[in-house]
């Protein structure tokens, strides 16, 4: 009785680390995963923009000679980088009236966002909005961009990750499990041979 006793404990022991465990990594590990993805597809994004930005100022101050030749251009190589983390979904250029100029896959009808000093970013489920000034070198600014990337591949690391852990703990839960029975039956059959040579002892 005694035996399965503690046979049982020990099993109730390891079934609590086991759910303690797998708590954390349904609930808190996701969360965690989400917030660090999030911040490395802003900074990503927030770097991109800016070198956007910096490439397509040439192309505003052209386009009276050369009529967005250069701006089209420097659009147009967006389409054959492939940036993983921050998939460039659309792009649109404005000029410092706010009027719409060119654009990658972008609907030029539609309402343009509000003017900024400053890189912004905004989150919708499933994009990533950045709205930033285009300036010279000489920090006047000629223009306005819009660039919106896809999360699609942060999300789908999310659920990689999210799969990948939730294996590896089940994995090792199942280790330690086995590891924690080998030990505990090999520790109650010593201590069941030393109290029948006790009881042997005893009886003379």
């Amino acid at each position: 009785m005694k035996r399965v006793s503690v046979r049982f404990k020990m099993l109730s022991l390891i079934a609590l680390v086991s759910v303690v465990f797998l708590v954390l990594l349904l609930v808190y590990a996701p969360s965690q995963t989400h917030v660090l993805a999030r911040n490395l597809l802003e900074r990503d994004a927030s770097f991109i923009s800016n070198l956007l930005s910096g490439n397509l100022a040439v192309g505003i101050q052209t386009m009276f000679f050369d009529n967005g030749k250069a701006l089209n251009e420097s659009l147009a190589i967006l389409e054959s980088q492939d940036t993983d983390g921050a998939t460039i979904k659309r792009v649109r250029v404005f000029d410092t009236q706010m009027e719409y100029l060119a654009g990658l896959n972008a609907d030029a009808s539609a309402a343009a966002p509000a003017q900024t000093s400053e890189i912004e970013l905004s989150h919708s489920d499933e994009e990533l909005i950045t709205s930033l000034p285009i300036k010279k070198s000489s920090g006047e600014t000629v223009g306005y961009l819009e660039v919106v990337y896809s999360k699609d591949y942060m999300l789908n690391q999310i659920g990689s990750n999210r799969r990948n852990s939730f294996l590896i703990t089940l994995l090792v839960i199942a280790v330690v499990a086995v590891v924690a029975l080998m030990y505990l039956n090999r520790m109650i059959s010593h201590l069941v041979a030393l109290r029948n040579n006790a009881r042997s002892i005893a009886k003379g």
